[in-house]
């Protein structure tokens, strides 16, 4: 027979009574808008709405950052921070699609090419690269890779203008991928470059590279000269795709910038500036790799800010903190 454990009935009672006290708070706010947060010389003091003053000795600012506006991210903590006298870090686009010039051929729309390695170059020097995915857009290219360095490509946009190059096979060195090409083709003798690509390549890519190459597509595999496999390969491993023409803060998964990190305590969160505010998130000079780190960051200060808040309201409970 299933013994139930004596303490889940206080446990679900105490679950459905925050529940309850969650609901009404959101209650509250959906009725009003936050305008502010107010503070005092004791600290914080309480969250301004439309109607008046919540107060409130513990108040944690976790209003995200300013990509997707729509969804409600319209950089007001930024606001709210620097009023308390936070310093903020320039705002900028962080894991965003990234707009080409001049526009790549609008059948790529859809197509993605595995394991590349995207190259950032201003100034003459490569500034940054990312090997992983890429996805053709209507405006120009998404993906894992074009995430990755679209933070220091918008950083370089605010100095001067900046390239993106690729290499289609970043795991084989010129000479390799000659022999591999060499290889390939003679295999494939009597067939036309442009199908001999098709194994190599999205399909819908290869006429377009063969005529920036400078290779009729039409040539045979046994008629594959020095020299056009040379301007094939130089293209796979070098291919100047465009300049950056713009990246979109609104678009971008995370943003870069915010409340400057030396600030707060990254042991409880709490802002070195005003007692009482708790800082998580977003609205913090946080921005990771793509790969789920800004979620990371997200959760585990949110949940340090969340203990720390609570623990200065109920320090019995909470080992005096």
């Amino acid at each position: 027979m299933l013994e139930l454990n004596p303490f889940l009935p206080l446990v679900a009672g105490c679950l459905l009574e925050g529940i309850d006290v969650l609901a009404r708070a959101c209650e509250t706010f959906r009725r009003d808008c936050v305008e502010g947060i107010t503070a005092d010389e004791e600290g914080v003091s309480g969250v301004r709405i439309s109607s008046g003053v919540i107060p409130g000795r513990s108040i944690i600012l976790a209003t995200g950052g300013a990509s997707y506006a729509k969804t409600g991210t319209t950089g007001d903590g930024f606001l709210w921070a620097s009023a308390l006298g936070h310093t903020i870090v320039p705002i900028r686009p962080a894991l965003a699609p990234i707009r080409v010039t001049p526009p790549l051929p609008a059948a790529w729309r859809g197509v993605a090419v595995r394991n590349g390695r995207l190259t950032v170059i201003a100034n003459g020097k490569h500034q940054a690269a990312w090997t992983a995915d890429i996805l053709f857009t209507h405006e120009g290219i998404s993906g894992p890779a074009a995430l990755g360095v679209s933070r220091d490509a918008a950083l370089l946009l605010e100095s001067g203008p900046v390239d993106l190059a690729f290499d289609f096979f970043p795991e084989r060195d010129h000479a390799a991928l000659d022999t591999d090409l060499i290889t390939l083709s003679r295999s494939r003798g009597t067939r036309t470059l442009e199908t001999v690509l098709d194994e190599w390549l999205p399909d819908r890519m290869v006429p377009w590279l063969l005529e920036r190459a400078g290779v009729p597509a039409d040539v045979r595999g046994f008629a594959l000269t020095r020299e056009h496999r040379r301007a094939v390969v130089g293209l796979l491993k070098q291919w100047r795709m465009g300049s950056v023409a713009s990246i979109s803060l609104d678009r971008g998964e995370v943003s870069a910038g915010g409340v400057s990190l030396d600030e707060v305590d990254p042991q409880t969160m709490q802002s070195r500036k005003v007692r009482g505010l708790y800082l998580c998130g977003e609205v913090l000079d946080i921005a990771g790799p793509v790969g789920g780190y800004n979620l990371q960051a997200a959760f585990s200060t949110g949940f340090v800010a969340g203990e720390s808040a609570a623990g200065a309201l109920l320090p019995e409970r909470h080992g005096g903190m």
